[in-house]
């Protein structure tokens, strides 16, 4: 769903328009997110601290 929602969203001329925090509101209340935790998104690791092995993970099956 989310890679649905930010496909239609690049293709929108007015996207990014808004400021960001205003966008990532917007993107996780359509998904049913709780708002307030959606508010702390800046609080998340910087994406190369949150890298996973996904090997690692239960249930994990290799595609391909």
């Amino acid at each position: 769903m989310l890679d649905e929602r930010l496909a239609r969203l690049a293709r929108d001329h007015r996207c990014g328009l808004e400021p960001l925090d205003d966008h990532v509101a917007a993107v996780c209340r359509g998904l049913g997110l709780d708002a307030a935790l959606a508010a702390r998104w800046r609080e998340l690791p910087d994406p190369d601290d949150a890298i996973l092995d996904l090997a690692d993970l239960p249930g994990w099956r290799g595609a391909g």
